[in-house]
């Protein structure tokens, strides 16, 4: 991350997405769904969209978060509930949601 500051300074670092993806594939191994993740492309997909979310602007992290739970995957509540619980941030907080901890902003 220090290297990312020395070549962009303007940009906000927090964490990495790696951690971010290890730590939702955890989540998905303490639900007891390795092999749901494994076999079932929809619900895969699903979970890999909750990372992805730290490549969006911080405006459009909220309701496409939303949209994910709209999706109605079998099985996805447990991980969307954890993430929502530590990753988002208060949805009234002025309309701009943010993930904590994720590095997603760099402004050339």
């Amino acid at each position: 991350m220090k290297a990312i500051n020395s070549r962009w300074p303007q940009s906000s670092v927090h964490a990495c997405v790696f951690h971010l993806t290890q730590n939702i594939y955890r989540q998905v191994q303490k639900t007891g769904f390795t092999i749901k993740y494994g076999n079932d492309e929809e619900y895969a997909h699903a979970v890999r969209m909750l990372p992805a979310l730290a490549f969006l602007e911080p405006n459009d992290i909220y309701s496409t978060f939303e949209d994910i739970g709209d999706l109605q995957i079998l099985d996805l509540d447990p991980l969307y509930n954890y993430f929502e619980d530590y990753y988002i941030e208060n949805p009234t907080d002025d309309n701009i949601q943010k993930i904590k901890a994720i590095a997603h902003t760099f402004m050339l």
